[in-house]
């Protein structure tokens, strides 16, 4: 199997487990149905005529890909899909589905394409917002008694220098 292709019809599946059912029956065609676990558009079988879609930019968490296709279909990644994959389709939003059980798929419509998925786990915001508050705070223990010393150094050292006033007659 490519790591990418447009796969023509889809089935729905409610779950992981009817998915697979689904895709080890011997009669399963990954290349003319793909199976979606999430609500998405219907497309019928039939031929997709010259069909393409090809990776021109990858990165470890961001996948582009060109399509073009004469009718509408699913563009099918074959990496496993997980929570947190989001997809732009010519600059718009565009649903990623659980397809096939394992894998990620984007419904297409016909024409030319420029599909960007990107990886960002709401565990990766949390974990970067969580990290850098704690950075803030284990600096200000660090720096915090510093500048303390420092401020009461110089208080300290202005005292020296100008002697507090009696208030009395010179």
């Amino acid at each position: 199997m490519p790591r990418v292709l447009l796969v023509p019809a889809n089935r729905a599946a409610s779950g992981e487990r009817a998915a697979f059912a689904i895709v080890k029956n011997p009669d399963f065609d990954p290349r003319a149905t793909v199976v979606v676990e999430a609500p998405g558009p219907v497309f019928p079988p039939g031929p997709l005529g010259d069909a393409r879609a090809q990776i021109v930019e990858e990165a470890p968490r961001r996948l582009v890909i060109e399509t073009t296709a004469g009718r509408a279909a699913w563009l099918v990644v074959n990496d496993t899909f997980a929570p947190g994959w989001r997809a732009r389709v010519d600059g718009r939003p565009a649903e990623v589905s659980r397809a096939n059980a394992l894998v990620r798929a984007v419904p297409l419509e016909a024409g030319a394409h420029r599909v960007e998925l990107d990886y960002a786990p709401r565990s990766l915001v949390v974990g970067a917002a969580v990290s850098g508050v704690s950075l803030l705070v284990l600096g200000g223990l660090i720096l915090g008694p510093r500048w303390r010393r420092r401020r009461l150094g110089a208080a300290a050292a202005d005292a020296i220098r100008s002697p507090p006033s009696t208030g009395g007659p010179a």
